[in-house]
């Protein structure tokens, strides 16, 4: 099915249950979405209290090396908020919602959760993917109204700055299950919209740089021959289009664990170049004119 036909098919679907058409659901799909939700509150109530060894998987090959450097070697990430386990719970909770209605919308859903290894670099690379649909393979993510509308537009926007790996993670699971990567099924987790961002049609050389790039990292990780290197880059604050001289850590950027490693005097200030009563803040790795609080 084309990208444009699954997202229609969804969305007919979901505005005929808006529309009062459609009044019920299978037995069998409402007891699937209970299973899929306890196994969401285990994973994260449960398996994420578990220590657990460093390893490479598909999930993660993806990230920025210094993510995964720092990782391996047992530095401390930076304590998350209370309000992050909950965030990622209702992540799991809405991927679990939409395979359960893509089912009932008539998507041919062929398999999901599925486990998966691939040998490359030395190494057993081992993943699940999401959904399998009309045999092609979909990652499911449930997004910011930001990420929604910034980022999940289209394929290049995503490849353009994909710090959680993406696009690594989709190709990886293809590459392991010998079926096409298709894209990611987005929903925006504040508004319950859909969007579906399909892969390229002539997709080889995005492929082909996954490929290489993991044979590296996992080399690179197996051997130690690389110093470590930051997780993010800071970018140029700018106020009217020009540098302020000040350089902050982008959207990206800002969710990383190891930020304080990369960055020791990184400083978490209201943008400097604000004069409102509310601004934003951001994380400041340089500051070189401070404004000074009113």
């Amino acid at each position: 099915m084309p990208s444009a036909a699954l997202l229609e098919t969804i969305q007919l679907h979901l505005q005929r249950v808006a529309s009062g058409d459609i009044t019920e659901i299978s037995d069998e799909l409402v007891e699937e979405f209970g299973e899929l939700c306890k196994g969401a509150l285990k994973r994260r109530y449960q398996d994420g209290r578990k220590d657990r060894e460093f390893r490479l998987r598909m999930s993660n090959i993806g990230r920025p090396l210094g993510q995964l450097q720092r990782e391996k070697n047992g530095v401390s990430r930076e304590g998350n908020s209370y309000a992050v386990p909950f965030r990622n719970l209702f992540g799991d909770l809405i991927e679990a919602a939409a395979i359960v209605t893509m089912k009932a919308a008539g998507v041919n859903v062929q398999s999901q959760d599925e486990a998966v290894e691939l040998d490359i670099g030395g190494m057993n690379l081992k993943g699940t993917y999401d959904i399998e649909i009309d045999s092609g393979i979909y990652d499911i993510k449930s997004a910011s109204p930001y990420a929604f509308t910034k980022k999940f537009t289209g394929f290049m926007a995503v490849n353009e700055e994909d710090t959680f790996g993406y696009v690594s993670q989709g190709y990886m699971y293809s590459e392991a299950s010998q079926k096409p990567f298709m894209g990611w099924i987005v929903i925006n987790k504040a508004t319950g919209e859909w969007t579906v961002v399909n892969t390229p049609a002539a997709d080889e050389r995005y492929r082909a740089k996954v490929i290489a790039d993991a044979e590296e990292t996992i080399y690179i990780m197996n051997n130690d021959v690389t110093p470590w290197s930051c997780c993010c880059e800071p970018e140029d604050e700018l106020f009217r289009k020009k540098a302020t001289g000040n350089k902050k850590l982008g959207f990206s950027g800002s969710y990383c664990a190891y930020k304080h490693s990369c960055y020791p005097g990184i400083r978490y200030l209201p943008s400097q170049c604000s004069a409102g009563k509310n601004p934003a803040h951001y994380w400041y790795t340089e500051v070189t004119n401070e404004r000074k609080p009113t």
